[in-house]
């Protein structure tokens, strides 16, 4: 989820952004965030990658990653479904050995010069769960998404705007061997408050071919073990990359 790929000409550049273009702030802390010339000094994908905690009611349950996409000018949050149910999409076993399934999520949000959680609760008044899962493949591509509200009072980024305005893609159509990034927290490591690492990474397997019949494709790492040992490892964003499929638009 979430990836950068190589200008035509090979290089790869930190483009630098209008702060009121995109965050629409009045502040962003100089140590952080902010050049002499009051530009944004952060690549925007970074403000596009979430570090998010998995609670049951106020117990921390679990770690992982999120990205937010703007879609019909409606937000939803994007991770993986081991993440919302706490079990393992291919098993349907529990990741924890005490059964543990969330009820909640925190994300973190930049706001002024702190980092806040904003909560999102995971199930309705009805006790459905409040997000949306691919309509033909539900849990098996481990991917979910999330109706979400950010106030504007946060600095952040929706991938998808993140990618317009680097204007990463253009024509651009993956082949297997392309170098990308991928953004995330591993093993819950950050880049300076709660900002993202940047993996690199290569597509490993041919991006228009389904990997035992589900819409995914592989990517190589020399930080990550292999899909072979994926199947029993808790840590599956590692090593599995849900891929653009036949998605039906959220309601």
């Amino acid at each position: 989820m979430g990836i950068r790929v190589k200008n035509k000409d090979g290089r790869i550049t930190y483009g630098r952004v209008d702060l009121n273009k995109i965050y629409q702030i009045k502040k962003i802390i100089k140590r952080y965030f902010m050049s002499e010339t009051n530009s944004i000094i952060v690549d925007p994908m970074s403000f596009s990658s979430f570090h998010i905690t998995m609670y049951f009611n106020d117990t921390p349950l679990s770690v992982g990653t999120a990205f937010v996409y703007e879609h019909n000018a409606k937000n939803y949050m994007l991770t993986n479904w081991h993440n919302v149910t706490g079990k393992n999409p291919e098993t349907l076993i529990h990741l924890s050995s005490n059964l543990s399934e969330p009820n909640k999520i925190g994300i973190m949000l930049y706001k002024g010069s702190t980092w806040e959680e904003m909560t999102i609760e995971l199930f309705d008044e009805n006790h459905s769960p409040v997000w949306v899962e691919h309509p033909k493949y539900k849990h098996l591509t481990d991917f979910v998404a999330i109706p979400i509200d950010i106030p504007n009072v946060y600095s952040w980024l929706a991938i998808n705007k993140a990618i317009e305005e680097k204007d990463y893609i253009g024509n651009y159509s993956p082949s297997v061997g392309d170098e990308v990034f991928v953004l995330g927290f591993p093993f819950s490591q950050k880049a300076g408050g709660f900002l993202p690492i940047w993996k690199r990474a290569s597509i490993a397997s041919e991006p228009n071919i389904d990997i035992n019949e589900l819409p995914l494709l592989y990517k190589s790492s020399n930080i990550f073990l292999t899909y072979e040992y994926r199947k029993n490892s808790l840590n599956n964003e590692a090593h599995q990359v849900s891929y653009p499929y036949e998605y039906e638009e959220p309601p």
